[in-house]
């Protein structure tokens, strides 16, 4: 299935509430999965910052993204990382193509905007270890 939306973002709770954020976490991820027509959807805490949650989703249209926002399981999810105090939550979603990018650059630990010959937009998400430079994703 070609990716055709990918959407980056996280979501910021007290350090002290991930605990319980866990289990309503994984309820609304596992129904996402299962019912939302994902290509992928991943969730990971920020082990380097507490009580950052970051999500990586891919999907095969705008449509499909849009039907996932509106899904009956989003609304229970938004109530409770509300109650467990939700501080931030900042989501991007960004079009794509089936071009590989033929270079990339990666500067000051940061998440990258790179052009392709055809001036579509990608995201880089790029992470600095005490070994260097770690890109993840094409």
């Amino acid at each position: 299935m070609e990716v055709k939306v990918a959407v980056f973002g996280y979501l910021r709770f007290p350090p002290g509430s991930i605990d319980s954020v866990r289990p309503h976490l994984m309820t609304f991820v596992e129904a996402t999965r299962e019912h939302d027509g994902c290509i992928a959807y991943d969730v990971a805490e920020d082990l380097g910052d507490p009580g950052l949650i970051r999500f990586s989703e891919l999907w095969p249209s705008e449509k499909s993204l849009d039907a996932h926002l509106t899904a009956p399981h989003i609304a229970p999810w938004r109530e409770a990382a509300k109650k467990l105090g939700l501080q931030e939550r900042v989501f991007t979603a960004y079009t794509t193509n089936s071009q590989r990018l033929s270079s990339v650059k990666a500067r000051h630990n940061k998440a990258l905007l790179v052009t392709s010959g055809r001036t579509r937009r990608y995201i880089v998400m790029v992470w600095r270890s005490r070994k260097g430079d770690k890109f993840i994703g094409s």
